[in-house]
């Protein structure tokens, strides 16, 4: 999540997908805490969040930064990268549990209050042991501590999807990713399964994979080449028809049409957590949006976006994320500080994308420092 790509092929770097990456990890932080409540990071435009951007467009660079990769060393050589990253993953959200672990634990037997903190995860300090273990070895991923998993799984996967899509195999692969989406949605319950040490995240794999394949697929046909014109150059009649959709999508989604469904029909068609078919579809329909007004920036010759705290933001999106777990869980612990306070919900949020900052900053000043020239040896 911080390698440093191309917009397109043989492309100099853009910041935009920096700029954007960094919105919507700051609308994700916000939403994660309690706050005063700003329309504008409460899903304004229907039905997504900026999670399903997020895993799009993480899939749209990993397909254009390692079809490069795979072009020019080979199909092991990308694998064994593909890997690396995938532990520095791991290693991530390993930090992260052992972080919140101590916050959860040392609470309960320091503060005299007699218990965990609020918005954590309790079990840390009722089985402790055991609940770390199933957390390290992802059987267990309580809220917040469940996006990392989900992320490093994204890149096991990879290297298959990327083999069979250099095999000119594009077609098989939305198809079977696809079939994956549908079974999830159809075979799993709409919400996460929870039974002791088991917790299988607000976010169901098999259905969260789909979004990310075809970011992926859209990266590999980009640096291929071969994207469809109208994926390039939208038409103003498709434009005016994803707008048009949109908005049918949204009349619902604030109740200014009853489509006459139930509770269970509306989470059937809407809910987050298998990445229901209207929520899906409303995602697509955006990400094409936002691409047809790149293309129009870029025919106008403005193919960068300058927010640099944003763009600060993207380029070091895992730890950024990682520090903003357990910062957003601290906060959450301290309903006394922030909650329950007159200032608190505007307060929290400033500190937390504050702390997101400084993670950033520090990890650019580290990133500069391993790119600077060593001096050369007496030797």
């Amino acid at each position: 999540m911080t390698q440093r790509t191309p917009s397109g092929p043989g492309s100099a770097r853009q910041d935009v997908f920096d700029v954007l990456r960094g919105l919507f990890l700051v609308v994700m932080a916000v939403n994660h805490v309690p706050w005063a409540g700003w329309f504008f990071t409460t899903q304004p435009l229907g039905y997504p969040t900026a999670a399903e951007g997020f895993v799009l467009l993480a899939g749209l660079l990993v397909g254009v930064v390692y079809t490069r990769k795979f072009q020019v060393q080979g199909k092991a050589a990308t694998t064994r990268l593909l890997m690396r990253r995938a532990g520095r993953i791991y290693l991530a959200h390993a930090a992260c549990v052992l972080a919140v672990f101590a916050w959860v634990w040392g609470y309960a037997e320091f503060s005299g209050a007699g218990h965990p903190p609020f918005g954590s995860p309790w079990i840390y300090h009722e089985r402790p042991w055991a609940a770390l273990v199933a957390s390290l070895t992802l059987i267990m991923q309580p809220g917040l501590l469940d996006v990392l998993p989900m992320y490093f799984g994204f890149v096991l996967i990879t290297p298959m999807v990327l083999r069979q899509l250099m095999r000119g195999r594009r077609r098989g692969v939305l198809i079977g990713s696809g079939l994956a989406w549908v079974f999830t949605n159809v075979a799993l319950p709409p919400h996460p399964i929870v039974s002791g040490l088991i917790d299988t995240s607000a976010f169901h794999f098999g259905a969260w994979q789909f979004l990310y394949v075809c970011g992926l697929i859209a990266g590999h046909a980009s640096t291929e080449k071969s994207l469809p014109g109208w994926v390039l150059t939208p038409p103003p009649r498709l434009v005016a028809g994803l707008g048009l959709t949109a908005l049918l999508l949204a009349l619902p989604r604030y109740g200014w049409v009853d489509l006459g469904l139930d509770a269970s029909g509306w989470e059937k068609l809407t809910n987050k957590n298998a990445l229901a078919p209207l929520r899906l579809l409303n995602v697509v329909v955006f990400a094409l949006l936002i691409r047809a007004w790149l293309a129009a920036r870029a025919r106008r010759g403005r193919t960068g976006l300058a927010c640099p705290p944003l763009a600060l933001l993207g380029r070091h999106s895992m730890a950024v994320f990682a520090v903003h777990v357990v910062t957003a869980l601290i906060i959450l612990g301290l309903p006394q500080w922030f909650a329950w306070t007159a200032w608190g919900p505007w307060v929290g949020p400033a500190l937390l994308v504050g702390v997101m900052l400084a993670a950033a900053a520090l990890a650019e000043h580290l990133a500069a420092r391993g790119r600077r020239p060593q001096a050369a040896s007496p030797a």
